[in-house]
């Protein structure tokens, strides 16, 4: 008797292991060439929905050059993820009752690489379950020992031409691993702080941080950077914004480029300033960076590389503003003379003056668009006299 129902293991797993068994997701030679090498998904757990996501277009991308007679390769591998799986691999020693320093570094390094075994089989075993068409013969791992030399040579390679140096720089910095880390293993939390000389001259955060600190001086400032760990309880915004002497936006506008995108967020921190009578210090490191009193107004203000001049821009809104003005009163008078009967010099200046105005208006305009960085431009053209 057939059953009705579809039972993926008894279909799935034969098609697939045919496909396996006779090669089908190997290159196979042709001019033509198309090639993925997959994101390495971390051996620090399993796939997620996102995996099954991404890694479907990539297989649909593949399978598309494929059926095209391409030669096509989907190259498979997966990451060590070096500080995160470290970090699981502790808390499960730790679990145990086992602390990493009281089995010493082989140990644990052998305890890590047990964990890449079980979660890295794992991994690809779901990506051949979501029928993904790699050719396994080529699969790797980022710490494979002639992946992992090439990397060191091409390090040194750059480090010799003065490529990669030493400097100063901020950093995140894990004071339990001793480590630095990327802003992708930071997690922000936004804290409530209390500080030890009982002071409330805190600033609050509007943007993309997580803690900001802003006290009365530099020695209360030492003070308790030495002798205060950071500890508190989580707050709403709009009470850190009401319990504060002033507030400051962090920002970082580089992906706007030099478009108008960054004069848009100095225009939203100068509204909340005067929305919450507070002044506001604006960092940004490619946008607008200001000092921005309880009224809204600049008083100090700086520009990121790409930013558009300030000045410039805002000259040309004021002179667009003047024209826009003189045409309302132009049209006043005119409507004035149409209701009048007057059509003889009077009317006749003011409409040529319309005709010169707006040719003076759309020049303005253009030159807006253009200082802005915007796609769409206005550009109106008349019949030359």
């Amino acid at each position: 008797m057939i059953s009705d129902k579809y039972i993926h293991s008894k279909v799935e797993d034969k098609i697939y292991g045919y496909w396996e068994k006779n090669k089908l997701f190997k290159p196979q030679k042709n001019s033509k060439k198309f090639s993925i090498v997959i994101p390495p998904p971390n051996v620090t757990g399993s796939l997620h929905m996102g995996h099954a996501l991404n890694n479907s277009i990539q297989d649909l991308l593949i399978r598309f050059h494929r059926m095209n007679n391409f030669e096509t390769l989907w190259q498979p591998g997966t990451d060590h993820a070096g500080i995160a799986t470290q970090a699981l691999v502790e808390r499960k020693l730790e679990k145990e009752g086992i602390k990493k320093d009281s089995i010493g570094r082989e140990k644990f390094i052998k305890k890590v690489w047990e964990w890449k075994s079980q979660y890295g089989d794992i991994i690809i075993n779901q990506l051949k379950k979501l029928g993904c068409s790699c050719d396994w013969d080529k699969e790797r791992f980022t710490m494979d020992d002639d992946y992992y030399n090439e990397v060191i040579n091409v390090f040194c390679d750059l480090h010799d031409k003065g490529f990669i140096y030493r400097g100063e720089r901020m950093i995140n910095w894990d004071p339990e691993a001793k480590t630095a880390l990327s802003d992708e293993e930071v997690d922000y939390t936004l804290f409530d702080v209390t500080h030890p000389n009982g002071t409330n001259s805190y600033g609050s955060v509007i943007e993309n941080m997580n803690l900001l600190e802003a006290v009365p001086n530099r020695l209360s400032f030492n003070s308790f950077l030495t002798n205060t760990s950071v500890s508190g309880v989580k707050l709403l915004i709009d009470d850190l914004n009401y319990a504060s002497n002033f507030m400051v936006n962090i920002t970082n506008d580089i992906w706007f480029g030099d478009y108008l995108g960054p004069y848009q967020h100095f225009y939203h921190a100068k509204i909340r300033a005067a929305e919450f009578n507070k002044p506001i210090i604006r960092v940004s490191n490619n946008g607008i960076s200001a000092i921005i009193d309880n009224r809204g107004k600049e008083r100090s203000i700086g520009f990121g590389a790409k930013v558009k001049d300030y000045k410039e821009i805002q000259s040309l809104y004021v002179s667009l503003k003047e024209i826009n003005s003189k045409l309302w009163v132009i049209e006043d008078n005119k409507r004035l003379c149409e209701k009048n009967s007057d059509f003889g010099e009077k009317f006749i200046k003011l409409s040529r003056d319309v005709h010169f105005l707006n040719d003076e208006r759309a020049k303005l305009k253009l030159q807006i668009n253009n200082k802005t960085g915007s796609k769409i431009k206005e550009i109106k053209e008349y019949t030359k006299y």
